[in-house]
């Protein structure tokens, strides 16, 4: 059951149906709006004519208004300045005493819904409006706010948020009670222009812009602008699509917005109320190997098991941060007819498009499919034969040079086509057709900032540094074709347009050094550009660049006065020379072996008992991915404390390991120092598993086998 009840609530137990007193529907509207399996889950409080109806289990919806309007009207004092103050009492006796129990006053608030829900059906979002809807629920007579409206029903609100959010510490739900641009009629808005089902879909849209939880960069204005572009064709229902489109009801959709950003987790919720992950492709060459991966989301559990629509049961375990491991259904019939798995509450899909762009991903370590291509990025394409011949005429136009469609397989799926090294640099120069979208480039799903020369920041934490002549490009969106304007401003100027999405290069536009404001629409984006600091060196003719060291971290230094020589915590960088003190320069590590990236676990073996390090790929160089560089960082340093005799990996496909010796050193019988007993163990063991080495590798296996007694 859900808690806003949006015509899937099904009705209470048989004491509360059909209520007919106000102490009834009290207990009827609690029953069904707080539950404890919607615990911390954000509650919306939609209540219009059906869904009364439907929860309280009346003949009618006309009955159940009827009933209810009837109640809360015998409340009133109808000749007191405030005819709600019975109401009114009530409420500050209960808070009074702590909150204990369900609020007296639901039913006035169910009331003050329906009014809101009806406005929001059926005229324009003003006050006017609202009050005299609200005036027909209750029969009161004359026009505007009601005597007592704006003392009680504001107050009733905050208490009910209050006991939701602290006294019940959400553990019913949680208040989305927000006043938005209208004091006193706004909190009811809040419940009526985004009903709970369209509330539960905005996950999609944050990941469509790639948001993450907690996100601070995006603010109201931008996530209203992107709202209103995606609700036109996102799964939204007929009100909720109609409010995205009425100016009026811009603030509270605003404050809607951020408040759910704010308590988002990072999943997404499909129309049933489940949770749902993406299934991906993956490819991995040498040998080509094509299967699906799933996501797994924070909150999803390992194992899962999920069963597929024809009953075929699969059980998910995750060994890697973030992915379920390789699935083991067909990738012809899931590129065919999609794939979807149920379990308890959460949902994997898959719906390949016509084109599907994957790139390389470290913690997979395969080509993993993504939503769109990334500037100066290569990806490879799996493209369907119907429209092969449109693709290549787009990458012959956009792309880089050196794109190869590979030749037919039998390691493909039929009716596929794989192609390699594609790199595009630029969005197209016109719009194209939704089946070529993956292969427009883009920075992320809103507006950003990428490329140009990025320094470390002067502070850690505050806004990007480029060199002055190194600004970045500003990368916009494709939705944003529905803006007016889309002008791009730097510092309130005028620097061009990017109607559609595309990019503009800002290191044409001669930009002083300091702050700068980058402006499309409402998104809002700031940088900061340094003039770079070269002194002349001890060197005759030379530059120093003078750095300084922020605990691990080096940085540029923005003093304009320098010493002759390099301070402590400083360093000064002369073209292959390093000028500081011993202790302010980076230090080389003992040993440095590089390994590739796709594999799922990677293990250093030394020639003395206890010698083991367990290195990870960690992310790749900052500068792979400079768009003067476009390369692809298939292999990574991996650094130990001692002289590594052996380095070993476990493939993600098969989990079989492989390794190679990396220096021919002979085993030591006698641990080295600061060994402990847990790490000899862990050495020894390492030679009982069963490894593939190359073929001039295989003696010296053997003898390190049989050194910890085990048969050659």
């Amino acid at each position: 059951m859900t808690l806003d009840a949006d015509g899937e609530t099904a009705p209470g137990p048989a004491a509360l149906r059909r209520p007919n007193t106000y102490e009834g529907w009290g207990a009827c509207i609690a029953a069904n709006l707080f539950r404890e399996d919607n615990a911390e889950r954000p509650v919306v409080l939609y209540v219009d004519d059906e869904t009364l109806g439907s929860m309280a289990d009346f003949p009618s919806p006309e009955a159940a208004v009827a009933s209810l309007t009837r109640v809360v009207a015998r409340r009133l004092h109808a000749h007191a300045d405030n005819i709600f103050s019975p109401i009114l009492s009530e409420a500050l006796l209960w808070s009074a005493r702590g909150k204990p129990d369900i609020p007296p006053f639901m039913p006035a608030i169910a009331v003050a819904i329906i009014a809101a829900a009806h406005m929001a059906s059926e005229a324009s979002m003003r006050s006017t409006n609202y009050y005299r809807r609200f005036r027909e629920l209750l029969a009161l007579e004359g026009r505007g706010e009601p005597r007592g409206y704006s003392e009680t029903f504001p107050l009733l609100w905050r208490y009910l948020a209050e006991w939701l959010d602290v006294v019940q510490q959400r553990r019913l739900g949680r208040s989305t009670i927000a006043p938005g641009a209208y004091s006193n009629i706004g909190y009811a808005l809040s419940q009526t222009v985004m009903k709970r089902a369209d509330r539960d879909r905005l996950g999609e849209l944050f990941v469509a812009l790639d948001l993450r939880p907690g996100e601070t960069e995006v603010d109201g204005a931008e996530l209203l602008a992107a709202y209103q572009a995606w609700a036109r064709t996102a799964p939204l229902s007929r009100s909720a699509k109609s409010a995205a489109t009425r100016p009026e009801c811009a603030p509270q959709l605003q404050a809607i917005l951020e408040t759910e950003l704010h308590a988002w987790d990072g999943n997404t919720i499909d129309e049933e109320g489940n949770r749902v992950a993406g299934v991906h492709l993956a490819i991995e060459f040498s040998p080509m190997e094509i299967y699906l991966i799933a996501e797994r989301p924070r909150g999803f559990p390992s194992p899962l098991t999920g069963t597929t629509l024809t009953g075929a049961r699969t059980m998910l375990r995750s060994s890697v941060a973030g992915w379920y491991d390789p699935l083991g259904e067909s990738v012809g019939h899931a590129l065919a007819d999609g794939l979807s798995l149920h379990a308890d509450g959460f949902v994997l899909r898959f719906s390949p498009p016509d084109v599907i762009v994957l790139r390389q991903d470290q913690m997979v370590g395969a080509w993993v499919s993504a939503r769109e291509v990334q500037p100066n990025v290569v990806h490879c394409t799996l493209v369907k034969e119907a429209i092969l011949k449109e693709v290549c005429a787009y990458l012959d136009r956009y792309a880089e040079a050196g794109w190869e469609a590979m030749p037919p397989s039998r390691k493909l799926p039929p009716g596929w086509t794989l192609i390699r090294s594609v790199a595009i640099a630029n969005p197209p120069d016109s719009p194209v057709s939704d089946e070529l979208a993956p292969l427009v480039p883009s920075v992320r799903g809103r507006v950003a900032l990428a490329g140009g020369l990025p320094m470390a920041p002067l502070i850690p934490g505050t806004q990007s540094c480029y060199l002055v002549g190194g600004e970045p490009d500003v990368w916009v969106p494709r939705w944003t074709v529905t803006l007016d304007p889309t002008e791009v401003t730097v510092d309130g100027e005028l620097v061009g347009s990017l109607a559609g999405g595309g990019r503009l290069r800002l290191a044409d536009h001669d930009l002083p050094p300091g702050d700068h404001e980058v402006a499309v629409g409402s998104s809002r984006r700031h940088f900061l550009t340094l003039v770079p600091l070269a002194e002349r060196s001890e060197r005759e003719g030379e530059l120093a660049h003078r750095l300084y060291r922020s605990e691990e971290a080096y940085a540029l230094l923005p003093q304009s006065d320098p010493p002759q020589r390099p301070a402590g915590e400083q360093i000064w960088v002369t073209g292959v020379l390093v000028c500081g003190r011993e202790e302010d320069l980076p230090q080389a590590p003992h040993e440095v072996v590089r390994l590739r990236r796709r594999a799922a676990e990677y293990r250093l073996l030394g020639a003395a008992p206890g010698q083991v390090a367990y290195p990870a790929a960690g992310s790749e160089p900052g500068w792979l991915r400079l768009p003067q560089v476009r390369l692809q960082a298939s292999l990574f340093d991996a650094t130990a404390s001692f002289p590594v005799v052996w380095a070993l990996w476990r493939w993600r496909s098969d989990g079989w390991w492989s390794g190679r010796a990396v220096t021919p050193l002979e085993p030591l019988f006698e641990p080295g120092p600061e060994v402990d007993e847990k790490e000899r163990t862990a050495w020894a063991d390492s030679f009982a598993v069963d490894v593939h080495v190359r073929d001039n590798d295989i003696a010296l296996w053997s003898r390190y086998r049989r050194s910890v007694g085990l048969p050659s």
